[in-house]
């Protein structure tokens, strides 16, 4: 590929011509990024440079290119090698599954267990035939592969993005996993948190090829410790930036809060997508009249909706796939902030709730439909139902309200919830200590708090 087409492939990804990331464009890139051949702000893949450079470096081969994947070698020493391995879920509209896989980046795709991407319900999205190049020049006989799309989400569920992976039979069976507490203390001690460790050894059901741009961030990210300076600093600029746009957007409006989505800052256009929806519709419906639930669904017309009938409260809980995307496009999700993290809010609140004598927990009801969105947001929350009168016809829909699925939804819930609690502040002094309680006892919609027995 030329200079020129690799920048329209990151430009039409929506992703920063910098870092090679995705949220902001190159004007506002905070990172410090600095080429190896030329040392200016990009990464040498995109430098005018390369070009010079390769013809002295790499050798011309007049060779087909192959998808490859990396040959696991089991050493005869007692010495244990770790692998580059960590924990992800994985998602698929109401289900999921936390897995371990393996990040490698010898492989020229992503791949997904046989039997997981059956669990999780996957639809194949296509097919291809592969022959896979093995180190020493051997080579698989060709093969057919079904296609998926799936989420793949961090297990604090801080990043997430879209992932196209192939199925496989079976991944790998057995792949080490720290357990040493030296090393585990050693790593501690400069910050990195690792999530895959223990003495059990579950096979590895997932793996992340060189195919997928974001895998630098949900490995990276993973080690808390290991990160730079710059981007810490960018991650808490970007925050206040969301926090300060949420300040002067929300409003209050016949007793109801309206709240604006966080757009990002240069995020790339949201395309149409009426014919996936379509598509879409029609096996959702399919689905629904197959388990009788159709009319429960059509009462509350959502897409996508996790369905519990365990569930004491809610069995069919509205939820928008606002990961869906187009290849080569941006989700709706990769164009709107996510917030400060409130996953670091967890630790205080469970101390909190062992210092005490009782224990009390409760929850807002349905919460996010509390919450209206102002109405230039509204069109890109569309959806399409069946008509009322007619069911030959489809219509229109759109979510007036915050709704699960949507990225930033989280965060519009948990910062009106302070906001409206701050308001409070100078009008029920009397109430003082019950709103300070009440703050710290919040997690979004969940609160949780204790009190102390009275001696008798």
């Amino acid at each position: 590929m030329t200079r020129e087409e690799k920048k329209t492939a990151v430009l039409r990804k929506g992703l920063c011509l910098v870092c090679l990331r995705n949220g902001h464009m190159a004007k506002k890139c905070h990172s410090n990024v600095r080429c190896v051949l030329c040392l200016k702000r990009h990464y040498a893949i995109l430098c005018p440079e390369l070009l010079n450079t390769s013809k002295n470096v790499f050798p011309k081969q007049d060779k087909k290119e192959e998808n490859t994947s990396t040959l696991f070698t089991i050493p005869s020493s007692p010495k244990t090698i770790y692998l580059k391995t960590l924990v992800v879920r994985l998602k698929n509209g109401g289900r999921s599954q936390y897995v371990r896989a393996l990040l490698d980046d010898g492989s020229h795709r992503s791949y997904i267990e046989k039997d997981l991407a059956r669990e999780l319900r996957l639809l194949p999205s296509g097919k291809e035939t592969l022959s896979q190049g093995l180190f020493g020049g051997n080579q698989t006989p060709e093969a057919e592969n079904y296609r998926y799309t799936i989420n793949v989400e961090r297990i604090d569920g801080k990043f997430s993005c879209q992932m196209s992976v192939l199925d496989q039979p079976k991944i790998y069976t057995t792949l080490p996993r720290v357990r040493e507490k030296h090393l585990l203390a050693e790593l501690e001690n400069h910050g990195i948190v690792l999530t895959d460790i223990g003495a059990e050894t579950p096979p590895i059901r997932f793996v992340l090829g060189a195919d997928n741009f974001e895998i630098p961030k949900i490995w990276e990210l993973e080690n808390l410790g290991i990160v730079d300076p710059t981007e810490r600093k960018a991650t808490k600029l970007l925050e206040n930036e969301t926090l300060a746009h949420f300040q002067e957007t929300v409003k209050k409006i016949d007793n109801r809060y309206e709240v604006a989505l966080p757009w990002l800052a240069g995020h790339p256009p949201v395309y149409d997508m009426y014919d996936v929806a379509e598509s879409r519709l029609l096996s959702v419906t399919k689905r629904l009249l197959k388990e009788n639930i159709f009319e429960a669904y059509d009462d509350v017309l959502r897409q996508w909706p996790v369905i519990k009938p365990s569930s004491a409260t809610t069995k069919v809980r509205p939820v928008f796939d606002a990961f869906f995307k187009r290849p080569d496009y941006a989700s709706l999700n990769e164009c709107l902030s996510v917030g400060p993290s409130l996953s670091e809010q967890i630790p205080p609140l469970l101390l909190r709730f062992r210092s005490g004598t009782i224990g009390v927990i409760s929850d807002i009801k349905q919460a996010f439909l509390q919450l209206s969105v102002r109405h230039e947001d509204r069109d890109f929350l569309r959806l399409l139902w069946w008509n009322v009168k007619d069911r030959s016809k489809l219509e229109f829909l759109r979510h007036c309200r915050v709704v699960l699925g949507v990225t930033s939804s989280p965060f519009l819930l948990n910062a009106c919830i302070r906001h409206h609690l701050s308001s409070t502040e100078y009008q029920l002094e009397s109430l003082q200590t019950t709103v300070e309680e009440l703050k710290r006892g919040f997690y979004v919609d969940n609160l949780t708090t204790v009190l102390k027995a009275k001696k008798n």
